[in-house]
C-alpha cells in the first residue's frame, strides 16, 4: 500500500487537530479575551432621607387613624381565626390600641370617653390574647368574636358622617 504526499498531509492534519483540541483550548481562550476593566473609581451613594409629611385637616388625620385602626383589627380578626403565631396576634392588637389613641384628642370630649371605653375594651381584649398564649389557641375563638363585635360597634359609631360635629 503506496501513501501519497496527499495521505500524508491529511493526515498530519488530523492529527495536529486532534492533538490541538486534546491539549485544550482553554489556555488558548483566556490568552485572547479581554480582561474586565480593574476598578473605575466606585463612588459611593449617599442617599439623604427625605420624610414626607403632607399637611393634612383634621378630618384627613381622622380618616387616615380610622383607616389604620380599621386594618388592624381586622388583621387581628383573620390571626385569630387562621392561628397565626402569638406575636402577630399582640402586634396587631397593639396597632390598633395605638390607632385608637391617635383619634382620640380629634375627638370633643364627649366622644372621647365614649372612645375611651373601645380603648378598654381592646386592652383587655389585649391581656386575654396574652393570656391564651399559653392554652394553646383555646379561647381565639372567642377573642376572634370580641375583636369582631369591637369593629362592628366602633365603625357604627365613629364613621366619619356620624363623627362630623364631634372633631375639634
Amino acid at each position: 500500500m503506496k501513501h501519497t504526499t496527499y495521505d500524508i498531509r491529511l493526515t498530519t492534519v488530523i492529527v495536529f487537530l486532534l492533538v490541538f483540541s486534546l491539549v485544550g483550548c482553554d489556555a488558548f481562550v483566556r490568552k485572547f479575551t479581554r480582561k474586565p476593566k480593574k476598578d473605575v473609581s466606585e463612588q459611593e451613594l449617599v442617599l439623604v432621607p427625605e420624610e414626607y409629611n403632607p399637611e393634612m385637616d383634621r378630618e384627613g388625620k381622622y380618616r387616615k387613624s380610622l383607616m389604620y385602626w380599621k386594618y388592624w383589627q381586622e388583621e387581628l380578626i383573620n390571626s385569630l381565626i387562621q392561628g397565626t403565631s402569638h406575636k402577630k396576634k399582640v402586634n396587631c392588637i397593639e396597632q390598633a390600641i395605638k390607632s385608637l389613641e391617635e383619634i382620640r384628642p380629634m375627638l370633643d370630649p364627649e366622644m372621647q370617653k365614649k372612645l375611651d371605653t373601645y380603648i378598654q375594651e381592646e386592652m383587655r381584649l389585649r391581656e386575654a390574647i396574652i393570656a391564651n398564649a399559653y392554652t394553646y389557641l383555646e379561647d381565639d375563638a372567642t377573642n376572634g368574636h370580641r375583636a369582631e363585635d369591637i369593629k362592628r360597634r366602633v365603625l357604627r359609631d365613629f364613621s366619619f358622617n356620624k363623627i362630623q360635629g364631634g372633631l375639634i
